[in-house]
């Protein structure tokens, strides 16, 4: 094309170099069609009707590719921060469901209602051994009266409503 307008002028230039569509899409390998649906989307920079600042252009595309690159999609000044930051929220949520997957496919984990029953399974016979106390004390010990039996199994009780609580002394 006659007049084309090439590096160097862009780098000599004190101001905007303008270039039509057809020249901006050959500078980027596109097709003039592709750069007015970038101008709309705010990837390149028009200056008037089939007129663009060549060099914010460049630039402005540039840095959409980078982005695409780098994010995935498109983001510029605050949106980039906040996008890397949902980025990296999203890797690390990813990185947890990974670790936890493989923890469970090891055997490492454990449902919840799985441990509550057991533990309640647990407590139930401790609850059971600690009420047998004064009924055992007192075959062993045949002497007790019935009273001084009624005061351990009083004893036994407060304690272990104590406990369940969360009120026994350490």
């Amino acid at each position: 094309m006659a007049g084309e307008i090439g590096i160097d002028d862009l780098l000599g230039s004190p101001g905007p170099v303008e270039g039509r569509a057809d020249e901006l899409a050959e500078w980027l390998g596109l097709s003039s069609r592709q750069i007015y649906r970038h101008e709309t989307e705010g990837h390149v920079v028009k200056l008037g009707k089939n007129r663009f600042d060549l060099q914010a252009s460049v630039r402005t595309y540039c840095e959409w590719l980078r982005d695409q690159a780098h994010y995935g999609r498109p983001a510029t000044g605050t949106a980039k921060s906040a996008l890397a930051e949902e980025n990296l929220r999203l890797k690390r949520e990813q990185a947890d469901a990974v670790a936890l997957k493989n923890a469970q496919a090891r055997g490492e984990l454990v449902p919840a209602e799985n441990v509550e029953r057991e533990w309640s399974g647990v407590l139930r016979t401790v609850r059971a051994a600690m009420l047998s106390i004064p009924a055992r004390v007192q075959a062993r010990l045949a002497h007790l009266s019935a009273d001084d039996v009624a005061v351990i199994d009083r004893e036994v009780r407060d304690a272990l409503t104590e406990t369940a609580k969360g009120k026994a002394d350490d």
